[in-house]
């Protein structure tokens, strides 16, 4: 059975969270406020820990969905007013994230970005990784055909092209991120 209890994906936005978190070598668990561009915090105990997870895990939701909509129904008509109101988003993400934690005393640890992407893997539902594949998958053959079919001006191409190479990077990384979460 697919959906056995226990055995629901987790979700995109639970997975980016635990990117953010890991064991250091006494057994503590690290968060990491600045991902891999910081220094991480020392949280108390896994209570504590699992109740960030899920405040993270609300302000991912909370700020990117709202962004996410924006962009994708008006921005034709914001144009460059995205840019913005998306650094606007991020740094009140980071304020919120730093008030979270700034009692908790800093480690010495540091966070590799293949660390985060093997956490956001365990993290992140294996059905929820396979959809994400897939549509990558989609997306890049769907703009390679376009690139391929619609061979116009150098112009128009550019960007076509450098979103066939986007969508088939995001495919190799949740194949990747796949792969790791079966290990």
């Amino acid at each position: 059975m697919l959906y056995r209890r226990g055995n629901l994906p987790m979700g995109y936005f639970k997975g980016m969270a635990s990117g953010s978190f890991k064991k250091d070598s006494l057994g503590r668990t690290v968060f990491f406020p600045n991902g891999i561009f910081g220094r991480g915090r020392i949280i108390e105990n896994e209570q504590t820990a699992e109740r960030f997870k899920k405040r993270i895990t609300w302000i991912y939701i909370v700020t990117f969905i709202p962004v996410f909509l924006l962009g994708f129904f008006f921005i034709p008509r914001l144009g460059w007013w995205i840019i913005p109101i998306v650094l606007i988003a991020g740094f009140a993400m980071w304020v919120m994230i730093f008030f979270m934690v700034r009692q908790y005393p800093f480690s010495e640890e540091r966070l590799s970005y293949v660390e985060s992407l093997r956490n956001q893997a365990k993290g992140t539902g294996k059905i929820t990784l396979w959809i994400l594949f897939v549509l990558c998958l989609v997306a890049a053959g769907q703009m390679g055909y376009f690139t391929i079919r619609r061979f116009g001006q150098f112009d128009e191409m550019i960007p076509r092209l450098a979103l066939t190479v986007l969508a088939a990077a995001c495919a190799f990384l949740m194949g990747w991120m796949l792969r790791q979460r079966g290990r």
